[in-house]
């Protein structure tokens, strides 16, 4: 608003600011109803089915390969030991004990390996998307 303006062209610049004032004391156009837009549907958010191990020994390694595809399809990239907390808690495990996290960084460390998942200068694992 202050410039050099004011010194070259005073009366120019308060003819500005009584316009910016004018354009404020307008009322706005109302936005557009949903019949005029034409109703999208509402699309619902299912909780994941959570399949409860009574051991980490007992997962399949399939179904710790399912934990982790839906922790980073549900939740983007995410640190290490967000993925394994999360994933553990996909699998029906209340906390991340050494078993645990010891499978899941396994399974982790494999994908990385080979090159279906990257950890960043950031230390955050992402999905290498092909």
């Amino acid at each position: 608003m202050w410039s050099t303006d004011w010194v070259r062209d005073r009366a120019k610049q308060v003819q500005r600011i009584l316009a910016a004032l004018e354009a404020a004391k307008k009322p706005r156009p109302t936005p557009p109803r949903d019949a005029e837009l034409g109703k999208s549907p509402v699309v619902k958010w299912k909780p994941v089915k959570v399949t409860e191990y009574d051991s980490i020994e007992v997962v399949p390694e399939a179904a710790v390969g399912d934990a982790l595809a839906g922790v980073f399809a549900e939740y983007g990239s995410m640190t290490a030991e967000d993925a394994i907390a999360a994933a553990s808690k996909r699998l029906g495990f209340k906390r991340v004990g050494p078993k645990i996290r010891e499978k899941l960084a396994e399974a982790l460390n494999a994908r990385v390996a080979a090159g279906t998942l990257t950890v960043g200068e950031d230390d955050r694992v992402k999905v290498v998307y092909a």
